[in-house]
């Protein structure tokens, strides 16, 4: 009984609107005397449902597993890195250049002779880009030797991964 009242209340709200919309725009006087665009002619409007269409999930949300087709691409920028034997570390900072937001996670891998070691952040905007920070690596667990330096950055709007970028370790 309820769901019926309801469901007849709309159609009278949805009555009564169109009523007012068509009988309530007049301008006095003699139509003839009013340009043309004084009377714009009426849009078609949406037809009124009498019942609503369940949804299984809240419209918006995907939630499917994987990356979203609704982020835009970007390519980290491995912006410095220094070796810094005396204090015996890596010094990796990244950037995203060109987007600017607060949140993202920011993930630097660096590959060296001795294993591969992974650190994450989240990402600060800043005046000129999208900054993720400054890691730290352990020269020793690296080993001497090449090493391979990547990134990837992640948020709700943008995703994507750097070249990689090589670095002697002494």
């Amino acid at each position: 009984m309820e769901g019926r009242v309801l469901r007849y209340g709309v159609i009278a709200l949805a009555a009564a609107l169109a009523s007012t919309l068509l009988t309530g725009c007049s301008f006095g006087g003699n139509a003839a005397d009013t340009p043309d665009d004084a009377h714009p002619s009426p849009s078609p409007s949406p037809s009124a449902q009498a019942t609503p269409t369940p949804t299984a999930t809240p419209s918006g949300i995907d939630d499917t597993p994987g990356p979203s087709p609704d982020r835009s691409p970007v390519t980290p920028d491995v912006f410095m890195m220094t070796v810094d034997a005396e204090m015996g570390v890596l010094r990796v900072v990244v950037l995203v250049p060109d987007i600017y937001e607060e949140g993202g996670l920011c993930t630097v891998t660096v590959e060296g002779q001795s294993g591969t070691m992974t650190k994450e952040g989240t990402s600060v905007a800043d005046a000129s880009a999208t900054m993720c920070g400054e890691y730290t690596f352990g020269l020793d667990d690296l080993g001497s030797g090449t090493a391979r330096i990547s990134a990837t950055y992640e948020s709700g709007n943008y995703e994507g991964s750097s070249t990689v970028t090589e670095v002697s370790i002494p």
